[in-house]
């Protein structure tokens, strides 16, 4: 479905971007932080935003909450940069969506075991596509 193939680019162009960190889909939360960071992409819910009859085109905003996991500041703010570069050098994903933008990071602090400024961010990254036919086929 097209919704999968866009968060398995998505997985693809983070990990690329951030090759320090450990990048997983779905999951839970590490007690520890990763030296390089841990980032997190969720499968989000893509909203249907409007529909063309001729032909048939379901246009899709698709939130893809990526939390960002790190052990102090500069490296939050390291891998932040390398996700803005990289959205920045392809806002298509090869052609997947037909623009990515990402909103303002929500960080909070986080008190972690054996992590006492670990720094917990969340970014939404907004896919925007459309499909032909029937719905997320």
């Amino acid at each position: 479905a097209k919704q999968h193939d866009v968060v398995a680019a998505i997985v693809a162009m983070v990990t690329n971007a951030m090759p320090d960190a450990q990048v997983s889909r779905g999951g839970s939360k590490p007690e520890r932080a990763h030296p390089g960071g841990n980032v997190i992409i969720r499968e989000g819910k893509p909203e249907e935003t409007d529909v063309d009859l001729s032909p048939l085109t379901y246009h899709y905003s698709h939130p893809v909450p990526i939390e960002i996991f790190a052990p102090n500041r500069d490296t939050v703010v390291a891998l932040l940069i390398g996700l803005g570069a990289a959205i920045e050098a392809d806002r298509t994903l090869g052609g997947q969506v037909e623009f990515l933008e990402p909103e303002t990071p929500d960080d909070n602090d986080v008190e972690a075991l054996g992590v006492p400024d670990g720094r917990d961010v969340e970014v939404r990254v907004i896919a925007t596509y459309s499909v032909v036919g029937s719905a997320l086929r």
